[in-house]
């Protein structure tokens, strides 16, 4: 089985990762920022065609709260769209 985890490099994404990795069943599949950009469609489309996974876990998020209330544009786009 091949798994795409999407914000990999995350708190989340990272650990994740590492308990799939332990799986000798499961390919993983570790996607970051400089892999793709969740806010670019296309971006995700491309790399997701690529790599033709059975399951893609989404983990990435924006997680700055302060930073959130600045750029309410950004924090959407990454973790609503």
């Amino acid at each position: 089985m091949k798994v795409a985890v999407i914000g990999a490099n995350g708190q989340l994404g990272t650990d994740l990762v590492r308990v799939l990795q332990a799986q000798r069943r499961i390919e993983v599949f570790p996607l970051t920022r400089a892999n793709l950009d969740v806010r670019d469609v296309q971006s995700v489309h491309q790399a997701l065609l690529a790599l033709k996974p059975d399951i893609v876990i989404n983990t990435a998020a924006y997680t700055r709260v302060d930073e959130s209330e600045d750029r309410p544009d950004l924090a959407f786009a990454v973790n609503a769209l």
